[in-house]
């Protein structure tokens, strides 16, 4: 008889395993030297010396080859059942402080890494672009837009030519 009621739960536990691995799914990150993207940015965002020197190398080694890990991170936001709980907490006056906004930390570092990549985020300023609008994100689009230079010189060139159609 016990058997029967463990059941449902190991069912349920394989469940929300599963979705917890579906929501998680995006681009691989990459990893240099043996170590991942992250633990990289983590060292860069450390400010000076040996660490951060060590991490701004490999982080340029890496290059565009991280532009669809940290775009990914960048453009997410927290998980649809994560933000209905925010809206609830929130709006129910229970524990307003933990809920009140979305975690910047996942997108700021993802920015600092995109940051270095300068012209190389040439190909992505379209998908940028569409942030500058949003609220939350738009200073950093804005920054990336800036960081990628002559790629947007060269749009702008473009698009104020008079032969452009």
């Amino acid at each position: 008889m016990k058997r029967w009621v463990a059941i449902p739960f190991v069912a349920l536990a394989l469940v929300l395993t599963g979705i917890v691995i579906l929501q998680s799914n995006g681009p691989a990150e990459p990893i240099y030297n043996g170590r991942r993207l992250r633990d990289w940015l983590k060292d860069y965002g450390s400010g000076s010396g040996p660490r951060h020197d060590a991490a701004y190398l490999a982080l340029k080694a890496i290059g565009s080859n991280a532009i669809p890990y940290l775009l990914f991170e960048f453009e997410s936001g927290d998980p649809k059942w994560v933000t209905r709980l925010k809206r609830s907490a929130f709006t129910r006056g229970v524990l307003k402080r933990q809920f009140q906004s979305e975690d910047p930390i996942r997108y700021t570092k993802a920015v600092h890494g995109l940051l270095l990549l300068g012209p190389q985020l040439a190909p992505v300023l379209p998908r940028l672009a569409k942030y500058l609008d949003d609220p939350t994100r738009c200073e950093y689009a804005t920054l990336l837009v800036a960081s990628a230079g002559e790629a947007v010189t060269g749009i702008t060139t473009s698009l104020a030519s008079a032969d452009a159609r």
